[in-house]
């Protein structure tokens, strides 16, 4: 009787982990799209019927939307680091034999936000809201027309190298992007960028928009387009006739 084999020792190789830092430039505009605190106060506390006076207000705060849009941290725009990761785990559907989910698994990237260097405009946009009826509204935003930020994203070896890692962003810049309206979707085109280089043009268009002051923007910032400008001033010329 043939003496049974026994099954080999299992190789488990063990995983590490380690860290790139890349920096992006914007390619297209940025349009930033976080949730205002009104909108999160609804969700938590519920709504409430509007009184006889609230209901004569005007409808909208462009300017005050736009800040709403963006989130502040000490005085300078953050951006959800999640975005990008997001990003990167779509691109990894463009590589063969690499997945979503285990790219959601090989990268880490461990800060919650990170700066948005540039200087942020006032976008007004007729957009259709989520109803049946795809009701239009008007939606004020912050828009980054020249824009840069630095990452710092851990990931698993031997499964991913510093190459791969770079290739990976560099392919979610490309065809996923983000924001609002970005590549990803379909209908725009925002939200694009590239890895930044170590020349000398790139080192001084990163140093240039970190230098960028923001504050005077937020408070007072500039339209960003013709139809912005013109929603705008409509708004401010209804703002002075019911003062």
């Amino acid at each position: 009787m043939p003496t049974p084999k026994k099954d080999a020792p299992l190789q488990v190789p063990a995983l590490k982990r380690q860290r790139v830092m890349l920096s992006v430039i914007g390619e297209t505009p940025l349009i930033c799209h976080s949730m205002s605190a009104k909108a999160k106060r609804t969700l938590m506390l519920g709504g409430r019927k509007k009184t006889a006076a609230e209901r004569l207000d005007l409808k909208h705060q462009p300017r005050d939307e736009f800040r709403d849009s963006m989130t502040i941290d000490d005085g300078r725009v953050v951006f959800p680091v999640t975005a990008f990761k997001a990003a990167m785990a779509t691109a990894a559907l463009l590589v063969p034999g690499m997945t979503k989910a285990s790219a959601q698994r090989l990268l880490f990237l461990p800060a919650e936000t990170v700066p948005i260097w540039g200087v942020p405009e006032i976008r007004l946009d007729i957009v259709r809201s989520a109803d049946m009826n795809r009701t239009p509204d008007v939606r004020s935003r912050a828009m980054f027309r020249h824009w840069a930020t630095e990452l710092d994203i851990e990931f698993v070896v031997p499964n991913l190298s510093a190459t791969t890692v770079a290739t990976l962003l560099a392919n979610a810049g490309l065809t996923v992007g983000v924001g609002d309206f970005r590549q990803e979707k379909g209908r725009g085109s925002f939200g694009t960028f590239r890895l930044a280089t170590d020349s000398a043009s790139d080192n001084d268009l990163i140093a240039e928009l970190q230098a960028m002051p923001q504050s005077d923007a937020i408070s007072n910032p500039v339209p960003a387009n013709a139809e912005s400008a013109e929603l705008l001033a409509e708004f401010d010329a209804e703002l002075e006739r019911r003062a």
